[in-house]
């Protein structure tokens, strides 16, 4: 007659621990994949929104018009805040306010990137979007046609100016919006169609 074996309490604690161990790897395996996953994702968002950010306003900028009392293309600091103000044709718009040519403005505020929209008819009225967010610094750097003669052959064709206040009667050769974002630097370039007197758009 075979004598029946009975597991003995050290083999059923091996046998416990050994699970224990494989559920663990398998739980930490999971858990990097969700967070990868979550990281590529976070990462695809991002440069989807500065994708769209680069798009948006290049064509606004492709369709910039005259603004009323000659105001045209303009940036504003205040308080070390960057804001860029212009006028662009909506051309036609669900809403009938906003077609035509209207007020835009981009600015920083709670640390997102905002564009405002308004229209000349109701200034009381504004379309505002949030198109970044975590931005730490916002700034915009134009690039002016050279009026001087070069010096060298190092000089270039243009200068570069921080500032260009509202007085000014034409529009920059193009301008770059520098942002930082979650601690990350991104500059976009913007080439203004034409180079001329404001008041001939």
């Amino acid at each position: 007659m075979v004598k029946k074996r009975c597991f003995l309490l050290i083999e059923m604690l091996i046998a416990l621990s050994m699970i224990t161990a494989i559920f663990t790897v398998l739980f930490y395996s999971y858990s990097k994949i969700i967070l990868t996953e979550k990281k590529l994702a976070k990462a695809k968002n991002a440069v989807f929104q500065r994708q769209y950010l680069q798009m948006k306003v290049a064509d606004m900028i492709t369709n910039l018009a005259k603004g009323p009392d000659e105001k045209y293309f303009y940036k504003k600091q205040n308080n070390g805040q960057t804001k860029l103000t212009f006028y662009f044709d909506n051309h036609i718009d669900p809403n009938p306010d906003y077609s035509g040519v209207i007020k835009a403005s981009l600015f920083v505020k709670d640390s997102k990137l905002f564009l405002k929209q308004t229209p000349l008819n109701n200034k009381k009225q504004e379309r505002i979007q949030i198109l970044l967010d975590q931005i730490n610094l916002f700034d915009i750097i134009c690039f002016d046609e050279r009026t001087t003669p070069k010096k060298s052959a190092q000089d270039l064709l243009y200068i570069e100016k921080t500032q260009w206040p509202k007085q000014m009667n034409h529009y920059p050769l193009a301008f770059q919006m520098q942002l930082l974002q979650d601690k990350q630097k991104f500059n976009f370039a913007f080439f203004l169609p034409i180079k001329q007197d404001a008041s001939e758009r």
